[in-house]
């Protein structure tokens, strides 16, 4: 059973992908990848439903997560995004914490699920 709540994820990492696709796919969310920006573009804008919420890759080629969120939120200005990036140094300076969404469709938040 798939739930209400809509999800863009975009990457240009397969594996990233890959992963985050399948992490929510099973929590029930109705997901959505496109593997760039352009991509993405093209999909929002086709798309007869909204979406809840964009987690986007920043580093991308072409059409950069930078320039998708700035779009984004000129069509969208209270759609939730999430911002991510990877890169080896990125990863050795800062560990990604878990976390946990929160709130449904009408009110978006998350917390760490673990203290600094």
């Amino acid at each position: 059973m798939t739930s209400n709540f809509r999800l863009l994820i975009v990457d240009d990492d397969e594996e990233t992908l890959f992963a985050l696709k399948n992490y929510f796919v099973k929590k029930s969310y109705d997901t959505i990848t496109a593997s760039n920006g352009l991509e993405a573009l093209k999909i929002i804008e086709n798309s007869n439903d909204r979406f809840d919420i964009l987690i986007t890759d920043i580093v991308m080629p072409g059409v950069t997560g930078v320039a998708l969120i700035s779009v984004l939120k000129k069509k969208y200005p209270e759609m939730p995004v999430i911002a991510i990036t990877e890169t080896a140094s990125t990863l050795k300076r800062w560990p990604a914490k878990p976390m946990r969404i929160l709130s449904s469709r009408s009110q978006s938040s998350c917390q760490n699920s673990r203290s600094p």
